[in-house]
């Protein structure tokens, strides 16, 4: 049963504190601003950046249907790259049509509708972007199909214990929600990994820290589980390159340590703690940068369309 809440529940994720540090603005939208919009009485604003809030590019949204694709092979122990292949293109292009043709009809349920941000904001995808993300897509389920992980699980080495869950898991810290959906945690033998997925470019600190905050998740959602037998495991697909972590005392405290400064700069943009209600929206200022291009605030920020538009006047031709 659906309960009306004034403001959203206290929430902390590593992408959500990436927001919060990038721009306090963009942050403020995509987790305040938007909040109810979904409802029919909704102001009309509100509902504004509730829409903006589910664009997509191009590239994240090819990324989720990666992930659902490897999702379903390891659920169905498919070997095949092709089908699979197809239904991400499939996907993709019915995103495009939905952009295309379906504008009003997303405007009235964003959520039921797909836009994608190329659309939204500009001419939409060109064929040579179309091409290199079937290309990408292409190669990383080959990397996938060629991965250790996969074979292991085809020879029934492997246990898996959850596989991109769907139902939000968390664990609670410092009056927050810790959202940790894992791609893929299996046990092998007396040892257990925890796998994420890249199908994008390293990014080895921001990669680490999350697998700390899931190895935080394993031991408090599995307390038989010591942290000395927990290994995690950042599969770049597009290069078939594997980074894996192993966790010590020092590395939990530290983490803990961090999400703890960091929650507390969260709430120093609050007006009432107990509430999660926060200050009002020109509190949180906006800081232009490379990132404007892909916000999917741009329209309600003058400045970042400054920016945006200084960027593009900026860029090289390269037709």
């Amino acid at each position: 049963m659906y309960i009306h809440r004034e403001f959203p529940q206290k929430s902390w994720s590593v992408s959500r504190l990436e927001s919060f540090y990038t721009c306090k603005r963009q942050y403020y939208y995509s987790t305040f601003g938007h909040w109810n919009g979904w409802e029919r009485d909704a102001d009309p604003r509100t509902k504004q950046i509730y829409r903006l809030k589910k664009l997509q590019n191009a590239y994240t949204l090819s990324g989720q249907l990666l992930h659902q694709q490897i999702k379903f092979i390891l659920e169905n122990s498919l070997k095949s790259p092709q089908n699979m292949l197809l239904a991400i293109r499939t996907k993709l292009n019915e995103a495009v049509k939905q952009s295309k043709d379906q504008r009003q009809l997303w405007e009235a349920w964003p959520n039921r509708v797909a836009m994608l941000h190329e659309y939204y904001y500009g001419e939409g995808i060109s064929k040579k972007l179309g091409n290199e993300i079937t290309a990408r897509m292409k190669l990383c389920l080959e990397n996938f199909l060629e991965s250790s992980i996969y074979k292991s699980f085809l020879n029934q080495e492997i246990k898996i214990i959850e596989n991109d869950q769907a139902d939000f898991n968390h664990f609670s810290f410092k009056g927050y929600k810790i959202y940790c959906i894992l791609d893929l945690f299996y046990q092998k033998g007396d040892k257990y990994f925890i796998v994420d997925w890249k199908s994008g470019k390293p990014a080895q600190a921001e990669n680490g820290r999350q697998m700390v905050v899931y190895a935080l998740y394993v031991l408090s959602q599995y307390p038989q589980i010591s942290l000395s037998s927990i290994t995690g495991v950042n599969k770049y697909l597009l290069t078939g390159d594997t980074k894996e972590y192993a966790f010590s005392s020092e590395d939990i405290l530290q983490c803990r340590e961090f999400m703890e400064e960091s929650i507390a700069e969260m709430d120093s943009y609050l007006v009432d703690s107990d509430l999660n209600k926060p200050k009002p929206e020109l509190e949180f200022k906006t800081k232009t940068g490379w990132y404007c291009q892909s916000c999917n605030f741009i329209e309600l920020c003058p400045e970042g369309q400054a920016m945006s538009q200084c960027a593009c006047s900026e860029s090289p031709n390269t037709d």
